[in-house]
């Protein structure tokens, strides 16, 4: 089956994926609470764990909200999301070493892992929003490890609204 084949079946299957996108945003803002109330390990935890839980989630919102089926097995886009999880995994463990030296890197450096997390999408959806998202995240991320005009709070909150809002675009852009 040619890839547009398999992008047309994700993208309809799960929504483009703006389920994910809105799961995301709540996990964002959670973590970005977590910051505020109870500091930075607890903040990354609810990050990192809730990033787990991102993907189950949006197959709930899929399906008992957008009435989809949230189902492609064996589609190749699908894969390309999966290969893109293993070098995530990797810029959050870069992040959790930091913590106790530069705790203000852990939230961009995680940031950057996510954002980076994003490029692949493009492949598997064959949705150029996803590389729009992807820069804006990661660029975030930049920002806020290389100037004093973003911290890691305003970073989280931040990612949680950029999410949120391309939950709508994608979710508009379904075809």
């Amino acid at each position: 089956m040619p890839l547009e084949n398999f992008q047309k079946e994700i993208k309809v299957n799960f929504a483009n994926g703006s389920g994910g996108a809105f799961v995301a945003s709540l996990v964002w803002l959670a973590s970005a609470v977590a910051l505020q109330m109870y500091g930075i390990k607890t903040s990354f935890a609810v990050l990192f764990f809730g990033g787990m839980l991102i993907f189950p989630l949006s197959v709930v919102f899929l399906k008992v909200i957008l009435k989809r089926s949230a189902d492609s097995k064996g589609n190749l886009g699908g894969m390309i999301v999966i290969e893109t999880i293993p070098p995530m995994i990797i810029g959050f463990f870069a992040a959790w070493l930091l913590m106790p030296h530069n705790p203000e890197l852990v939230m961009p450096i995680a940031t950057l892992a996510v954002g980076a997390h994003y490029f692949g999408f493009r492949s598997a959806y064959g949705e150029n929003a996803y590389l729009a998202l992807a820069i804006v995240v990661c660029g975030i991320a930049f920002l806020t490890i290389f100037t004093s005009s973003i911290n890691s709070l305003i970073l989280l909150y931040l990612v949680a609204a950029i999410e949120l809002l391309f939950g709508f675009i994608l979710l508009k852009r379904i075809t």
